[in-house]
Parts: C-alpha cells; structure tokens; sequence
C-alpha cells in the first residue's frame, strides 16, 4: 500500500526517515509512515534481561533432547532383543525428534537474540524444510504407534498376522517418504524478509511467503 506525506510529513524509506516540505511522496518500498518524528517500525517485544534466562533454558533442553533421543536410538539399534514392532516406530520417533532438536531450537534462539537471521537464505531453507519433515514424521509415527497398540490390545489374535517387524519397516518407510515429498513447497517458499532495526539497520527473518493466501491454507 502507497503511502502520501504532505506538508512537512516526514516518511521513512530505504534511507530511513526523511523530512519533506510542500511535497507529494510516494513510499512503497516499506508500508512504514514516521509521522512529527515518530518512527513506527518493528515492535521489539523481547526483553534483552531475560536473554541469559532465555539461553540457558535453550541449552538445558537442547541438550536433554539430543541426549535423550540418542541414548534411545543407541540402545533400540544395539539391542536386538528390543527390536519390536512398537520400539520400531518408536527409533522412528527418536530420528525425528533429534532431528527436530538439531534444526529447530539454535536456528530459533539465534536469531531471536540477535534480531536478525544470520546464517543465509539457503540455510533458511534448509531449516525450514527439516523441521517441516520432523513435525510429519512424529505426527505419523504417534499414529502409527497407536493404530499397532490399539489393534494388539482389541484385536490380539488377528493383530499377530500384520504386526511384524517387516511390516513396521514398510510403514515407517512410508512414513518418510511421504514426509519428504509432502514438505517440498516449504524450502520453495522458504525466503528471508527484510524488516528494518530500531537501530537503523536491516534485519532479515526466515519466513514463508507463499504465493496466495489459498495456497497457504492448503
């Protein structure tokens, strides 16, 4: 949306704000108006105090849930006599969450604190889509999960007939590769977006910017 100042209206554009005298401005390139010296940019709603608390909290489950989830797949891959149908889905789950682990959490706090996203528009991507596939994959691995133990608790006798280990391989390969293919239009639509500092400089998020709002709801 263009916006007008007139009269001594002072505007911010790509230089920042701008007194004008008796003139007609068009600004496009931000939707941001600083009008008597006010400047309306990005709310900052962080505390910068709580940065410390924020960081440690991070790190203590960072490395819980990277602990945890790798003593898991250890002890599931090392242990054939733990090697069963539900431990099978969960390994799958465990995968998934370290995964989330790794590529949610420092590509979260990081740019939080610095108010910027540092690491480039095709780690942006990459981020974007794996955290994408972690989401799908512990989506259908709980389902999966509770469809075996559903079917083994109702049904036991009929449950013995599908519930092997072979056909657990199936589906969480299925699991995969539907994740994998279902979760391609987020790197597409994976981009940084520029917003401008309090500071006067230029941050950058990672954001999708789909191309029309139906897109997005589907």
């Amino acid at each position: 949306m263009a916006l007008q100042a007139v009269n001594g209206t002072v505007l911010e554009g790509s230089a920042g704000c701008v007194e004008q005298g008796n003139l007609s401005v068009e600004v496009t390139e931000y939707n941001i108006s600083c009008k008597n010296s006010s400047v309306l940019t990005r709310p900052t709603t962080r505390v910068r105090e709580m940065d410390s608390l924020r960081i440690l909290l991070y790190s203590l489950i960072f490395l819980i849930s990277v602990f945890g989830n790798l003593l898991i797949i250890v002890v599931l891959i090392l242990n054939k006599r733990m090697r069963t149908v539900t431990n099978s889905f969960l390994l799958s789950l465990a995968v998934s969450d370290l995964m989330m682990a790794i590529f949610c959490m420092p590509f979260t706090l990081i740019p939080n604190i610095l108010e910027d996203f540092i690491f480039g528009a095709s780690m942006c991507k990459t981020v974007t889509y794996f955290m994408g596939i972690s989401v799908s994959i512990s989506t259908f691995s709980l389902v999966a999960i509770a469809i075996e133990r559903y079917s083994a608790i109702c049904n036991p006798l009929k449950s013995r007939a599908w519930q092997t280990r072979s056909h657990a391989y199936r589906v969480i390969a299925a699991t995969w590769v539907v994740s994998l293919l279902i979760m391609v239009p987020y790197p597409v639509f994976s981009n940084l977006r520029s917003f401008p500092k309090t500071n006067s400089t230029v941050g950058h998020m990672c954001r999708l910017l789909w191309p029309s709002q139906q897109a997005e709801q589907t």
